[in-house]
This record gives C-alpha cells, structure tokens and sequence, in this order.
C-alpha cells in the first residue's frame, strides 16, 4: 500500500494530467505532478492550465539539488516517472528513490519516439540504435517495478532495450473530451453525406500524403468522398497541388480556430488517422469524444482503442491502397458504417481516464501489490 504519488512529469500535459488524478484517487492517495515544461497554455488546441488549477502541480528543481530536495519532501511516497528516456538527468532520482525505499514506476511511451521522421526509417532498425539505448537506460529498467506503456500494446521495442515482459504494463493515453465538446451520433445521413475528417501536423510522421494517395485511388474506383484536412506543416504545400491536379474533392484549410475544429470532429462521418510511426496520437481521442467511428494506422498506438472496442478500421502504415480498401468497405455499407458508430459510445465510456484507471489498478494490483 502506499501514502501517496508523485508524477515526474515532461510536460504539463492534457494527455495525462486527468489520468494521473484519476489514478491517485483510485489509489485513495494524495497527489503531487512536479513538470519540467509547465508554462505551457494551449486553450486552441483543447485545453489551457486553469482546467487542472485544483491539483499540487509546480516546477521540477532545475538543479539535482532542487530535484532530491522535492524527492526527499515526498520520500514516504511512491514516484512515477514519465521522462526517463530524454530526460537522463532524472535518472539519478530515480536511483535515489530506490535507495530511499520508494516504490518506483515509469510511464512513457515506446523507444523509438523521439528519433527524427527523416532518420526513424533507418535508425528504427538497426541494433546499434537499441544497444545503445539500453545501455542509455538499463539502470531505468533496474529501478523500476513496471513500465506502464502509453503506446499501447506495444512490447518489442521495450523488450529490445531491456525491459523484461513481465515489467511492461500495455495502455495508452486516455484525455478527458476537449473542453465544450459534446458527442455527436453517427446516423444514416452521415453515412449518405459521406466526409472524411483528417486533423494534425502535415509531415512524414503523421502521414496525410498517404491518405491523400488514398483519396486519388478511391477516385480511380469511382468514388470522390468529401474530404478535409486541417493544420499545415512540410507537406502543406505538395499536398495543395496534388489535390488541385487531380481535382479531388479535398480542402485543405489550414490551422481553424478552436470553436470550427470542435465543429469538425461532430460533423465528420469518420475520422482518419494515417499517422506512419506515432506513440499514440490524442486527435483519436478527440475524435471519438466527439462521436465519430474512426480509421486508423497500425503505426499507430491509438489503433488499440479501434481494436479493444471495434469503433472502425484499421490499415497497414504507409499503405495508401489498403487505407482506399478500408475507406471503400466503410462507403459501400451503411449496415457496416452505423455498427462501427453503434460502438462509438461504449469506447467513449472504455476510454474515459477514470475507466482507465480502475483497469489499470486492477491490474498492478494483480502482478505487483504493494502498490496497492
């Protein structure tokens, strides 16, 4: 049983800080978020720091001194720690923690996250990249009672780098819903006005060049969906001309305020997500908050909320022709189409963070009980 829990955090981040509440109010223990971003205010992307005013969330120690000064003031609690991977310098806290009794535990995402999209293809695979990092942070591995997965069920790239099976806890990320968003039901006529939703930075990562490849070859088949895309990035401009020469019926419309893109996830019939290599992508969240069934990348985690409540479809990363497949299969059968959306408020209420954090009591308590 533990006293209470401290979060180090990256960043004061949506993503989390409504799961790390829900998850100390499982645990029936008191709360304290130490970030190392934390004037971070973000109200057009969903959400601005007022929204979590109520909870013990200050500034990391800048300093090692200031950081074991903050560990000591909480030493009979346990210690969770998000930043292990690029953050090295909480490493040594970490030890310190052990050293000091504590429970520790670590919640991130998958290795490879943080390496740039024009090397992550070449860099992904080579085992000089994984023997590297494990020795970068095999006395993480050590230290740690488990590793809670925030990519989902991914395992290998943990297992590359040390982390023992039995240490890796899959789940993901699970925000509340945008602030003023209200879930939306899918019906027949979103199916008959069939629109295509597609939302985030345009770049290799997030892969709307794949879904817009995808667009041009439902067009050869014969069929030209409403599409649109918001945002803009590095492939902003080679998209607006390959959209403009083949004439397909896509808008590409740029970064919208916060009121229009609240808009967009209610309108949409279904939300695509072609990211190639992402942790997890919380514009899946957004969407499904929002009542829209959802296709998704296999390279992405987010693609575990389609396949643990069967809200949508899923396609190979990077494969344009298998995305028309999946687009094409959701437009030719509307009986397909609303039980897709039939399913969208069960994962709604799967996916809330205080569901999520019962399950994942549930299951720590299973494999490592002191901690609860």
């Amino acid at each position: 049983m533990i006293n209470g829990l401290q979060i180090w955090a990256a960043a004061y981040c949506r993503s989390v800080m409504a799961f790390y509440e829900a998850l100390a109010k499982e645990l029936k223990v008191p709360l304290r978020i130490l970030c190392e971003e934390i004037d971070s205010d973000r109200f057009e992307l969903g959400w601005r720091r007022d929204e979590f005013a109520h909870l013990e969330i200050m500034q990391t120690g800048r300093t090692l001194e200031e950081r074991k000064k903050q560990l000591e003031e909480r030493k009979s609690w346990a210690q969770w720690f998000s930043t292990y991977q690029n953050s090295p310098h909480v490493m040594p806290i970490m030890e310190m923690a052990k050293g000091l009794g504590c429970l520790v535990a670590i919640g991130s995402e998958a290795p490879s996250n943080g390496i740039r999209p024009s090397l992550r293809r070449s860099i992904k695979a080579s085992p000089f990249f994984y023997m590297l990092l494990r020795r970068r942070i095999s006395k993480a591995v050590s230290t740690a009672d488990f590793i809670v997965n925030y990519s989902g069920d991914e395992t290998l790239d943990l297992q590359r780098i040390g982390w023992p099976a039995n240490k890796i806890l899959p789940f993901g990320y699970y925000p509340p819903p945008l602030q003023g968003l209200k879930p939306r039901t899918r019906t027949i006529e979103n199916w008959r006005k069939f629109k295509i939703l597609v939302t985030g930075r345009m770049d290799w990562r997030r892969g709307q060049d794949v879904a817009v490849e995808a667009l041009e070859i439902l067009k050869g088949w014969g069929y030209l969906p409403k599409a649109v895309f918001t945002q803009k990035g590095e492939l902003y401009d080679t998209l607006c001309k390959r959209v403009s020469k083949a004439k397909m019926n896509v808008d590409l419309v740029g970064f919208v305020g916060y009121e229009k893109l609240l808009e967009y996830y209610c309108e949409c019939s279904v939300f695509l997500a072609p990211g190639r290599v992402e942790p997890w992508g919380m514009r899946i969240n957004d969407a499904l908050n929002a009542g829209a069934p959802l296709i998704v990348s296999r390279g992405m985690g987010g693609a575990k909320i389609v396949r643990d409540y069967g809200c949508g479809l899923t396609f190979n990363a990077g494969d344009a022709l298998d995305l028309a497949y999946q687009l094409k299969r959701m437009m030719d059968s509307s009986e397909e189409y609303l039980s897709f959306a039939k399913y969208v408020p069960v994962a709604i209420e799967g996916c809330s963070p205080q569901r999520k954090a019962q399950e994942l009591v549930k299951l720590i308590g299973n494999r490592f009980p002191d901690w609860v």
